[in-house]
């Protein structure tokens, strides 16, 4: 991917075709210096970044994060040979006479979760992790795909969704499940900027933004500005307060890993960090072609298109500058690029990248920390209203302790199968059990 490729976006404003060179041209190269990757600090667990620009900005940057945030795929499987929904729908069957959301399943030695209900078009759902898998009984000669596959942000960073891809492929053939042909439905490519915080960057201000899109909104988290997003359906570019956003979410799961892949201290949640993110649904990417190609479909493509897609989505579609833009007299063209956005034009992906996140081990789905503060919480209570008085305070670990050990060792010796089950189901979602 060291070479992008060139790609040719049909804008339905405009009848001829869009071409852009996918190399982030040589005048906006000219502009930001060279991108480089600093020895300094360089991470063993993500792709590192440092670009040289005549601002001050720069010198805040530490380091500059891209890869695929969000996967989407649409599959023509056939399931005429397997038994596969068949047993989904007796577990599914269970959690709706018991009122469960979802049960434990395992089929052919992989651990997932059965939920009580899916989607239009999609009435049987599983998971595991953050990675969903929706089935239906359609004929594969029918023109509606048989299986939807999303993949969650944590495991598209680490291992990443090819190696998600082939996995569920191989657990496919093992059930002798045979996918014909597949599609991106939908995917968003991201590019976190680690040291700049978003109150440095006057996106609020629409004045100066350039973009295809007439949808734009500003966002706040009380009183707090939080961040920007443009454009509404095939292509949305969304520019937010990362650390806030994990911060509020209380995801502590991926605060873990992309603190990782940041080069921070796990407990770091004052340094800045700004992600720029543009999803694109089906719609776009089958207008964009690719040399010889008609429009972006498989993985492969994907992989070697995306710093082509990145490149027109920041050249092209969107741009923010450093002034008002005279739109009165159309000369929006003539105005010069803001710093931060000649730092966005620069990002690249690269395939060392996607390796060395195949490496990183992610640590659980689920925000452990959040739900052991809430049961520290529950259980001080608890004890606080046990206690004989206030004399008693410093004992409450132990008072705490003892109760929460009979009450498990309890439900173990007299309910053992409920207990069992939501374990599995815990477990299942807090592994991606697809190894």
């Amino acid at each position: 991917m060291k070479q992008r490729q060139q790609i040719c976006l049909k804008e339905k404003r405009n009848d001829d075709p869009v071409m852009l060179k996918s190399s982030c041209e040589e005048s906006s190269r000219s502009l930001i210096g060279t991108s480089t990757r600093g020895s300094a600090g360089e991470s063993s667990e993500g792709g590192q970044t440092h670009i040289t620009c005549p601002h001050q900005l720069s010198k805040k940057l530490k380091k500059v994060y891209s890869g695929v945030d969000t996967l989407h795929l649409s599959l023509f499987a056939d399931f005429t040979e397997s038994f596969i929904i068949d047993e989904i729908e007796k577990v599914r069957d269970l959690c709706r006479e018991y009122d469960q959301d979802k049960m434990p399943f395992m089929f052919f030695s992989r651990n997932w979760n059965v939920h009580r209900s899916g989607r239009k078009r999609y009435p049987f759902h599983i998971s595991t992790g953050d990675v969903h898998v929706f089935l239906n009984r359609y004929p594969v000669t029918s023109f509606m795909p048989t299986c939807s596959i999303e993949i969650g942000s944590i495991s598209c960073h680490a291992p990443g969704p090819w190696e998600i891809y082939e996995k569920i492929v191989k657990f496919f053939d093992s059930c002798e499940i045979v996918i014909s042909k597949y599609h991106i439905k939908r995917v968003d490519l991201s590019a976190d900027f680690v040291g700049i915080s978003i109150e440095d960057i006057d996106l609020w201000d629409m004045r100066k933004i350039v973009s295809r899109a007439n949808k734009r909104s500003v966002h706040y988290s009380g009183a707090t500005y939080s961040g920007v997003s443009i454009g509404r359906g095939n292509i949305v570019a969304r520019v937010y307060n990362k650390q806030l956003e994990l911060k509020e979410r209380q995801a502590t799961a991926k605060a873990d890993l992309f603190r990782r892949l940041w080069d921070l201290d796990l407990t770091d949640s004052d340094t800045p960090v700004v992600r720029v993110e543009f999803q694109y649904r089906r719609e776009a990417l089958k207008t964009m072609k690719i040399e010889g190609q008609n429009f972006i479909e498989t993985l492969d493509e994907l992989k070697n298109t995306m710093n082509g897609i990145w490149a027109y989505s920041s050249q092209t579609w969107l741009q923010h500058k450093v002034d008002v833009v005279d739109r009165k007299n159309r000369h929006h063209d003539r105005a010069d690029l803001s710093p931060f956005w000649l730092e966005v034009q620069a990002v690249e992906f690269s395939e060392k990248d996607l390796q060395i996140n195949r490496k990183t081990k992610v640590r659980g789905f689920i925000n452990v920390k959040a739900l052991i503060d809430q049961a520290a919480g529950c259980l001080t209570t608890a004890c606080a209203a046990l206690m004989p008085n206030l004399g008693e305070t410093r004992s409450i670990p132990q008072m705490a302790s003892s109760a929460i050990k009979m009450h498990l060792k309890r439900r173990v010796q007299y309910d053992f199968d409920k207990f069992s089950d939501k374990v599995k189901i815990t477990f299942n979602d807090s592994h991606l059990c697809l190894s």
